[in-house]
């Protein structure tokens, strides 16, 4: 969350100067894909297989995050804060129902 939240200003100011949505798309991807990374890679223990359901709950928290941010879907003319809301407390309950980890 950091990284987006800091990496966020400088997109937003490259589409600013031109860069158009590309700049706040790449970096919202990117953060994505680090999150995958970071996720999979630390999940490994001691040469056991990673926890592909962290990875995955990981991944989509991080992606309701960002749409509740509403940069990304803003964009797009898909941004309703009230639904950001709403995903973010359902995930913050149903996470852990869902997934308890190994």
């Amino acid at each position: 969350m950091a990284l987006y939240l800091t990496g966020r200003g400088f997109a937003l100011s490259l589409a600013d100067e031109g860069a158009g949505n590309y700049a706040v798309v790449g970096w919202a991807v990117f953060c994505t894909l680090a999150v995958i990374v970071v996720r999979y890679l630390g999940t490994r223990e001691n040469g056991s297989p990673p926890q592909i359901p962290a990875v995955v709950i990981s991944t989509l928290s991080f992606l309701v995050w960002i749409y509740s941010i509403g940069d990304v879907p803003a964009l797009y003319g898909v941004y309703f804060p009230s639904l950001g809301a709403l995903l973010v407390m359902s995930m913050a309950v149903l996470a852990p129902l869902v997934y308890k980890g190994n």
